[in-house]
């Protein structure tokens, strides 16, 4: 019986070895493998190239051609564009009101002095108006009956 298992116990450690081994076997088949699949398709795709440039030129193409045209030809071009100003300039009121007239078109030049727009100038009248009409109050208040009175100045 010690025998038996002795050889049982053998048996055992060389199917361990195989294990262990297997790994590094598996590894080195892969490997090879490997190998002989590049080897192969390197030497496939040589032989394909020696075979094209063997094949040679392909032949040249057919070209057909003609004398030149003498014609007119219209030296005007048309596109579709935009334009823009190098500088742009933004106008402000110095005062409010009403516009009544506007002097120039959008791209038009215009120069230092220019009228460019009217207001409507009967709001300023009215309170120029209404402010002669208080000075006049005032001069009446403080100057005695019969002297100068300043006199406003339009």
């Amino acid at each position: 019986m010690y025998r038996l298992f002795d050889n049982r116990l053998k048996a055992r450690k060389q199917d361990l070895r195989a294990v262990q081994r297997s790994p590094t076997r598996l590894l080195v088949a892969a490997g090879v493998g490997i190998a002989v699949v590049v080897t192969g398709s390197l030497t496939y795709l040589y032989r394909q190239s020696e075979a094209a440039v063997s094949a040679g030129a392909p032949a040249l193409a057919q070209v057909v051609v003609s004398k030149p045209l003498a014609r007119e030809v219209d030296s005007r071009l048309g596109f579709l564009g935009q334009f823009s100003a190098v500088e742009k300039v933004e106008l402000r009121a110095q005062v409010g009101g009403t516009l009544i007239g506007i002097y120039f078109k959008d791209g038009d030049i215009v120069h230092k002095g220019d009228d460019l727009f009217s207001i409507d100038p009967r709001p300023y009248e009215i309170k120029l108006e209404q402010a002669n009409a208080q000075l006049e109050t005032a001069n009446a208040r403080l100057a005695p009956p019969g002297a100068n009175s300043i006199v406003p100045r339009h």
